[in-house]
């Protein structure tokens, strides 16, 4: 079995932009396999013709002994009107029920089971959704979004536990999450826009405009008010090394995910970078900064425990090093010490209280 795209080419209806040109892959391993790409480059309208439901294009797409290919997506219409249980029952095949209970259990679903689709959690309505084509004869399976509004903890569990049920399925699975496609799939078809994209880089708190042309080749990236560099390399998501070339000149660096970019080190700096759109760069800017609260003059529990005792009062010096009290935690006793010299202010436990991860022990002046 295998899926093979050639030379494709493809135009959306009424508008001069090339969505794909010359687009070829090829599929042949069961497995997981990843469409990655940013909102708007045309995952969605890739799988739509691998499907069929898009003819109008130029090119090929071969799938060779794959009889039952399936489409699923985010946020799909579920009848309202029905039971978890009582639909997933009707529509599933006889010599699939037992794989029904063993699906429900590993996806969280027994909970909902007795409710109605409409009555579900948008995560929930999803697990309920791949559940019902996983229950089917497929394949190949395109997962459009299928986990979104699932939990990352709950969809490792649901990714591990279809790779170990179904070893010799094909699932082309569509995401902009980076860290999904690098962590489950075996491959990666990065799709990118050939048309010069409007970006805001900020780097370590300074915006740059920039708008970026990707092609085969690499990307070149234009400043508004400055030069343009030519960037290339054999980066994939999910690599930690890159060995880039600008402008013909070679450049390795380490690069790390952060919440919405990137930690990127080279030459002894580390830089934290994140690329947006412009109106999301806008937003960005809008939003206010959390600060960490200051928690220098507090003595905080290091661990969910019981107090075992208090070995100062309220209003005394004490000084660096100095045993403040006493946390019993997993059968073993743990000494609190300052961390420098003070004067206790306010004593806010006993001994015999049990404490909570971060609850405040004492405060100093």
């Amino acid at each position: 079995m295998q899926l093979e795209l050639k030379d494709i080419n493809y135009t959306y209806p009424g508008s001069a932009r090339n969505v794909f040109r010359q687009l070829s892959c090829r599929v042949t391993e069961p497995g997981f396999h990843a469409l990655f790409g940013p909102s708007g480059v045309g995952k969605t309208t890739l799988a739509k013709m691998i499907t069929g439901t898009i003819k109008e294009f130029s090119g090929n797409i071969r799938i060779d002994q794959m009889e039952h290919v399936l489409y699923t997506y985010n946020l799909e219409r579920l009848p309202g009107w029905y039971s978890v249980h009582d639909h997933l029952a009707q529509i599933t095949p006889r010599p699939n029920r037992k794989r029904m209970q063993e699906l429900v259990a590993s996806f969280g679903l027994e909970p909902c089971l007795n409710s109605r689709f409409a009555q579900l959690s948008l995560g929930q309505q999803n697990r309920t959704n791949l559940t019902r084509y996983l229950l089917q004869d497929f394949d190949l399976l395109i997962m459009d979004e299928s986990l979104a509004n699932v939990d990352e903890i709950t969809k490792e569990k649901i990714i591990l536990k279809i790779k170990t049920l179904y070893p010799d399925r094909f699932f082309l699975y569509i995401s902009h999450n980076v860290v999904e496609v690098s962590k489950f799939c075996k491959q990666i078809l990065v799709l990118r826009s050939h048309h010069k994209q409007p970006q805001a880089v900020s780097l370590q708190g300074q915006d740059f405009d920039v708008t970026i042309a990707a092609d085969h080749g690499g990307s070149t990236v234009t400043f508004t008010d400055g030069p343009e560099i030519r960037v290339s390399g054999d980066w994939t998501p999910g690599d930690q090394l890159v060995r880039m070339t600008v402008n013909g000149a070679p450049l390795v660096m380490k690069v790390g995910k952060i919440p919405g970019g990137f930690r990127i080190r080279s030459r002894g700096a580390e830089l934290k970078v994140h690329v947006r759109t412009p109106r999301q760069a806008e937003l960005a800017r809008k939003m206010p900064e959390k600060v960490p609260p200051d928690t220098s003059k507090m003595l905080l529990c290091p661990m969910p425990g019981l107090i075992v005792k208090v070995d100062v009062e309220e209003g005394q010096e004490v000084q660096e090093g100095q045993a403040l009290c006493t946390v019993e935690a997993m059968k073993m006793e743990n000494i609190l010490r300052a961390e420098r010299k003070g004067v206790v202010s306010k004593i806010n436990a006993a001994a015999g209280d049990s404490l909570a991860v971060d609850d405040v022990i004492m405060e100093f002046e």
